[in-house]
């Protein structure tokens, strides 16, 4: 090695060598500290690479596993309630046994008949509330949206009445918002002392409660009746022109009896029936359409010009709103409905009331990622399991009795039928299951196998890490020796020129 008065390359060298080892020794620790074989993006870069993409699989594999899962217990929800369906449908098949027999006479039938009412309701309840994150899993789900035909508010069989202190013929003009169906349960009660004149109306139409408090009866006065679950809808009836003070037991009596004779709610009548205000497609509407989670029924939907709010009401009075911009967009609510508004919508135009139509579908069905590419979807399918739904094909399980023993046979054949259909439903749904199992075992050895192959690429060697590290150590406390050997010979050298 040269060392002249200005340069000593040995010593240099030594210095760089140390600095190598260090740099190595370094580089060991940081892998022994972290576990990863590389510590900086310049080491093995392609392993860096492949193990990232390994580690990103492995995470969509991983939720692809826990869709599965998830999956699986919708359907352990959806059998247990059909287990418990099946259970009550087979208490049914007994009680229509014990109807279909001569044995009892009218009034016990009419009691098993009663019992069986209570059943089947229940069922219903069961089929009708089952659900997984807001999607009813056995009610068939909703089918295809259709608007209705345009037509204006009517009300057939409301009619005069024959006693006194009745009412005028047809709905009163006055009548708004959205009704749909057929008249039932309907009261009047005293508000008070008789001779106060006030009175309270009550009527079920549809699956709406209209009320009208402390009326006071005028002849050709109106009666309005303000839907329980939404103000905006509006049953009005004109009061006959005959209508004076009613301040007698006998009167109350009287305004009772016409109150239901002008709804036609006696026994063995048409009670009268309320079709809503439809118009055609207006104001910038162009369709509808609805998801898993929307239930069959009929909808209204209406915008009020400048009010930047959409409404949708189901036929129970339940409204849906969602804020609105000008210009064409798919307004989504929380039911499940959507509606599409063309480009040409505008604020300051209203939507006036338009009826939509969704029809009673047959089943439900749910898609899930359950593997690495969105491809790899597993679909569940839910059958309806409702009363309406179950049965042979011409009774269906809403419209048995047992009533007489003729009914009853009947009966028990529609309930047979309803039983072997949940059995082929119950089937269906475990083999789904168990393929879904299949699929998370599956997921679960590929994942497994992901990690050991990203390990391969991604985890430090130990052993030549510790080793790298001890060896990294001596080497630079050796390359320091030798440095420090090196800078003996310039001093020496210094030395020498200093006693010349």
């Amino acid at each position: 090695m040269a060392t002249t008065g200005l340069f000593n390359s040995g010593a240099m060298q030594a210095m760089n060598q140390q600095k190598l080892h260090q740099e190595k020794g370094a580089t060991a620790t940081a892998q022994l500290s972290s576990g990863r074989a590389a510590t900086t993006a310049s080491v093995k870069p392609s392993d860096q690479a492949l193990a990232s993409q390994m580690e990103s699989l492995n995470q969509v594999i991983a939720q692809a596993g826990v869709n599965a899962k998830n999956m699986s217990a919708v359907i352990q929800v959806a059998t247990g309630a059909l287990a418990n369906i099946r259970d009550t449908l087979s208490t049914m098949d007994a009680l229509a046994a014990q109807a279909n027999s001569e044995d009892i006479g009218p009034k016990e039938r009419l009691q098993i008949h009663n019992v069986m009412s209570n059943l089947r309701a229940g069922a219903e309840t069961i089929a009708t509330t089952t659900n997984w994150n807001g999607v009813k899993l056995l009610t068939g789900g909703a089918g295809t949206a259709t608007v209705a035909a345009a037509v204006a508010m009517s009300a057939t069989n409301v009619v005069s009445g024959t006693h006194a202190n009745s009412f005028a013929a047809g709905a009163n003009a006055l009548s708004q918002g959205f009704i749909s169906g057929v008249a039932s349960a309907a009261s009047v009660t005293s508000n008070g002392p008789a001779a106060s004149n006030a009175f309270d109306f009550s009527v079920t139409i549809g699956d709406q409660t209209f009320e009208a408090t402390a009326i006071t009866p005028t002849a050709n006065g109106l009666l309005k009746l303000v839907s329980t679950t939404n103000s905006d809808n509006i049953f009005t009836m004109t009061f006959a022109a005959d209508v004076t003070d009613i301040d007698t037991t006998a009167e109350l009596g009287q305004l009772q009896t016409a109150f239901t004779e002008a709804l036609k709610l006696q026994g063995g009548i048409q009670p009268a029936q309320v079709t809503s205000l439809a118009t055609a497609a207006n104001g910038g509407f162009t369709s509808a359409s609805v998801s898993t989670t929307t239930d069959a029924g009929t909808y209204a939907i209406a915008y009020a010009a400048n009010s930047n709010t959409l409404v949708v009401q189901d036929s129970a009075g339940r409204t849906f709103s969602e804020t609105v911009v000008a210009g064409a967009q798919t307004v989504n609510f929380d039911n499940g409905f959507s509606v599409a508004l063309a480009g040409g919508f505008a604020l300051a135009t209203p939507i006036t009331q338009i009826i939509v139509d969704v029809a009673q579908g047959s089943q439900v069905s749910l898609t899930s990622q359950t593997g690495a590419l969105s491809t790899d979807t597993t679909t569940a399918t839910f059958s309806g399991a409702t009363m309406a739904l179950l049965g042979s094909t011409g009774l269906k399980l809403n419209a048995i009795s047992l009533a007489t023993k003729a009914d009853a046979a009947l009966a028990s054949t529609a309930i047979k039928d309803a039983m072997s259909s949940i059995n082929t439903l119950y089937a269906q749904l475990g083999a789904q299951q168990a393929n879904l199992e299949a699929i998370q075992g599956n997921l679960s050895t590929t994942s497994e196998n992901l990690n050991a192959a990203a390990s391969n690429y991604r985890d430090a060697d130990i052993a030549k890490a510790i080793t790298d590290q001890k060896l990294a150590e001596v080497m630079s406390e050796i390359a320091n020796i030798a440095q420090g050997k090196a800078l003996q010979q310039s001093a020496q050298l210094l030395k020498l020129a200093q006693q010349a």
